[in-house]
């Protein structure tokens, strides 16, 4: 019976310990977001209600929007002269995709 207490606080500890370990930090998204990061420029395409998201890395010049801000589920854009400003939830999203040449 003395034992009994002490098997339930290292249980208990165990589990709050392992819950706490086997989460993921905020700052490194991995949904369909995962490439994206703030302050990445890219292209952005509307069709049909859904977004395309291009990024091209071997032209940072070609793009038609920014990423300003980023959440588990939604992603802000901007548009190039940072007159509007478009939140988008993640229901709306069809593809993130990144391009890179000569590799």
């Amino acid at each position: 019976m003395r034992a009994l207490p002490w098997v339930l606080a290292i249980s208990a500890i165990a589990f709050f310990l392992g819950t706490a370990v086997s989460q993921r930090p905020d700052g490194n998204p991995t949904g369909p977001f995962g490439p994206l990061k703030v302050g990445d420029k890219v292209v952005m395409r509307e069709k049909g209600g859904r977004y395309e998201f291009t990024q091209l890395l071997a032209q940072p010049e070609a793009f038609s929007h920014r990423v300003v801000e980023m959440g588990k589920d939604f992603v802000c854009v901007e548009d190039m002269t940072a007159f509007h400003r478009i939140w988008i939830p993640v229901t709306s999203v069809q593809s993130v995709t990144r391009v890179q040449f000569g590799r």
